[in-house]
């Protein structure tokens, strides 16, 4: 077995190879020291300061909220190519611009996670610059923040076989007009789609029967949404419709 990279001062916590955490303070940008082969789960959390992060190729793992709340976190560079990256790794970062892995920028951030013992692929977050954006078939989840705040996007099409969207997935989507959802799509997480307001009307598949609470918060009148009657017996007390005033037939 190989050496581990072991380091314990007042930036870094590294054990066994393994990022447990860091604490830099007053710092824009930062790099990880070389050998450290994990990004343990709040790893780099709480690093409000950094807005730069550069990650060396001796890293192969990056775990789920790695970099929860780092604020100003506005560009990641990953050396290794091959790394692998958990579902949610990135989901906390509101102001991340761009994620560049071996070299390339990438635009659409695709992970892999499992749910009661299923495999499948979730659109972990979206960097592009699109008006429309079509969702790839093998997609099952769009993940949470994925298009969080995005103000370019206008139109978005899910493949059938998506399942679920997830917590604040298109919220200040302001730009976005039209959003035709996946025949398979099961859940919608809390304010998925708060503040969509140039939305005219989103139908929801007959699949739909958990809707989670303000996931059309910001919607008006001028608006409306079709659900099937499932979601009354199934949505907690109707929070979902909490900060809604759009429309709202069933069916």
């Amino acid at each position: 077995m190989g050496y581990l990279l072991n380091v314990d001062n007042d930036d870094w916590n590294i054990v066994d190879g393994v990022l447990k955490d860091c604490w830099i303070d007053g710092r824009r940008e930062i790099t990880v020291p070389d050998g450290a082969v994990e990004i343990d789960s709040c790893g780099m959390a709480f690093n409000f300061d950094v807005c730069v992060i550069r990650i060396p190729t001796s890293v192969k793992l990056i775990r789920r909220s790695a970099f929860d709340s780092d604020e100003n976190l506005r560009d990641i560079y990953i050396d290794n190519p091959e790394v692998v990256i958990e579902c949610g790794a990135f989901s906390e970062l509101d102001s991340l611009e761009n994620i560049y892995i071996g070299g390339s920028r990438i635009e659409v951030m695709v992970t892999c996670d499992e749910l009661n013992g299923k495999s499948y692929y979730c659109l972990e977050k979206y960097l592009g610059k699109d008006e429309v954006y079509i969702v790839d078939d093998d997609i099952g989840e769009i993940g949470e923040k994925a298009f969080f705040n995005n103000k370019i996007l206008k139109k978005i099409v899910m493949p059938h076989g998506l399942e679920r969207i997830s917590e604040e997935a298109f919220s200040g989507c302001t730009s976005l007009e039209k959003a035709e959802l996946g025949q398979s799509l099961y859940s919608v997480g809390a304010r998925a789609f708060a503040d969509c307001v140039n939305i005219r009307k989103i139908n929801s598949p007959s699949m739909v029967f958990n809707i989670e609470s303000e996931a059309f918060s910001g919607w008006t009148e001028d608006q409306s949404i079709t659900v099937p009657k499932d979601v009354k017996r199934f949505s907690k007390h109707y929070s979902w419709k909490d900060g809604c005033r759009a429309k709202i037939d069933f069916y």
